[in-house]
């Protein structure tokens, strides 16, 4: 069966080359082909009014979660002892002299960079699984050496690598319970 699936997409893709919509159509395919992890979460508990309720739909599952690990940096901050207003600049006692450059990239390093993704890695949002791109290495590393440079001589980050997949990664206990579960982020593999 691999081998009747890679004989079609290798012969899918050769036909294809020089249409890109049918390319990704290929491309959407061989990652639809792929089964939903087995870690979601099916089922959670709510406390509301005291009253414990069980949440099944995915999006409340969803926004349960977010709202939980969104609010933890508020309650740590809140729990702090030190409530000063000093400038960030009166902790530095001495300046630091020393400057760093930054050396535009090329297309050589960035296709060694990909050359090294380790193939078994989750991919995150915006992401094609890391064989394909080592397989395509040689086409995009200009183009991303380019964003590169550009975010580093603008300072500007591209948006669309800003975004992230958190995974819930359930530690320990029950798993009905969003205490129990550590939040695991996805960036972008291009990233």
């Amino acid at each position: 069966m691999r081998t009747s699936k890679k004989l079609y997409f290798s012969k899918y893709f050769e036909e294809n080359s020089k249409n890109a919509k049918k390319l990704w159509e290929g491309v959407n395919q061989i990652l639809a082909s792929k089964s939903k992890p087995k870690n979601s979460i099916n089922c959670l508990e709510d406390i509301d009014n005291n009253t414990k309720q069980n949440i099944t739909d995915p999006k409340e599952i969803s926004n349960t979660a977010n709202k939980y690990f969104t609010n933890i940096p508020g309650q740590i901050l809140n729990k702090r002892k030190y409530h000063g207003n000093k400038h960030f600049r009166q902790y530095l006692k001495r300046l630091n002299t020393n400057k760093f450059i930054i050396k535009p990239t090329d297309s050589k390093e960035i296709e060694q960079i990909i050359k090294e993704f380790d193939t078994s890695k989750s991919v995150g949002p915006n992401s094609l699984p890391p064989k394909v791109l080592k397989l395509i290495s040689s086409l995009i590393s200009k183009p991303l050496a380019d964003i590169c440079n550009k975010s580093f001589i603008t300072g500007i980050f591209p948006i669309l690598l800003k975004i992230s997949k958190i995974n819930p990664i359930h530690k320990k206990d029950s798993k009905l319970v969003i205490s129990n579960y550590r939040p695991i982020s996805l960036l972008s593999n291009i990233n």
